[in-house]
């Protein structure tokens, strides 16, 4: 009995050995369909490239793979279940790693943070922290790994309809509330007619054409960069090309400013422009020397030309490979509604 034990148990094993080769001589063919299916785009294979973390759990056999993501499930539920979200978040991270090419699991995730996890906290500024981590798990990875997938788009635009732009959640006028504060801090706010002699077309108009040098600031909108860099480093250099725009760059360089967020913040905080002033509930307050002359050159009316084409460069920038949103497309959106 003993040894007819031992033969069904060696049987068995190099049952299952035969089986993991097998699936692992499968997975290559089965890669090769889903880019030519252009499931695997090259954007999306790139980010894998430049994850060698990711490249290593995606070596795992299949089979294996399998009953450590079922493992990682159980556990996160389990995490969620004990209130310990923060431990479940590592825990979703993983499970998505594991399967990067599977929407289902991103959405799924996705979904906990922003319905589940957000209503158990008490303050709103922690359940906007679960709603946005959503926001940012579809769009900053699972659309990256799967661009073609409708259920991620579907599922990130519902976030924003439903948490933001309607009132299921009692904490929507708090979730719109800061999603406007980050979009005023990015583009500040639309012209404004002071005279009221304009009508409702004229003053769209204007707001369009206000937006329109954002849409026209240089930008290398290529898939496989997108996100790799906050400021393009060649597409700074393009800008700088402008001597007048050199000249003002290297004034602000000297007190700390660059062409990037520095340059956004130090606009929002100490212009007197009404697109930033017009949320301030007062005058900013100078706090020694180097602020004064910052806000001296902010608000030099002989660099308004270069500020307004930085400024638009910068919000380009950012719309593009923070919040990967298209500026071009965007107008064309506000030039058809």
């Amino acid at each position: 009995m003993a040894g007819s034990s031992i033969t069904i148990q060696t049987v068995f094993l190099l049952l299952a050995v035969g089986l993991a080769f097998l699936a692992g001589q499968l997975h290559g063919p089965i890669a090769q369909q889903s880019t030519d299916a252009e499931l695997i785009t090259q954007a999306s294979a790139g980010v894998l490239e430049r994850s060698p973390e990711l490249g290593l759990l995606m070596a795992i056999p299949g089979g294996l793979r399998v009953l450590g993501v079922n493992m990682l499930w159980i556990r996160s539920q389990d995490l969620h279940q004990a209130g310990r979200h923060y431990d479940a978040l590592q825990m979703a991270e993983l499970i998505c790693k594991l399967q990067p090419y599977y929407p289902g699991v991103w959405a799924f995730q996705a979904w906990n943070m922003a319905w589940n996890i957000s209503v158990t906290c008490q303050t709103p500024q922690q359940r906007w922290r679960w709603v946005y981590n959503g926001v940012k798990l579809l769009r900053d990875q699972a659309i990256v790994y799967n661009p073609r997938s409708m259920v991620l788009y579907k599922e990130l635009s519902w976030i924003f309809f439903s948490k933001m732009g309607g009132m299921l959640d009692d904490q929507h006028l708090s979730y719109k509330e800061r999603w406007a504060g980050m979009m005023q801090a990015l583009l500040g706010a639309p012209p404004v007619d002071n005279s009221l002699s304009l009508t409702l077309a004229q003053e769209t108009n204007q707001s369009i054409e206000a937006f329109r040098t954002i849409a026209e600031a240089p930008l290398d909108k290529s898939l496989q960069r997108q996100g790799r860099d906050t400021i393009q480093p060649d597409q700074l250099a393009q800008l700088m090309r402008d001597p007048a725009l050199a000249s003002y760059a290297k004034a602000l360089a000297e007190l700390g400013v660059n062409i990037d967020e520095s340059l956004l913040r130090a606009y929002n905080n100490f212009s007197t422009d009404y697109a930033a002033s017009c949320v301030r509930v007062a005058p900013p307050r100078l706090n020694g020397l180097g602020q004064k002359k910052i806000s001296q050159l902010i608000n030099d009316p002989a660099q308004a030309q270069a500020r307004a084409k930085m400024l638009a460069f910068v919000r380009a920038q950012i719309l593009w490979n923070t919040y990967r949103m298209d500026p071009s497309f965007m107008l064309a959106l506000m030039e058809k509604y």
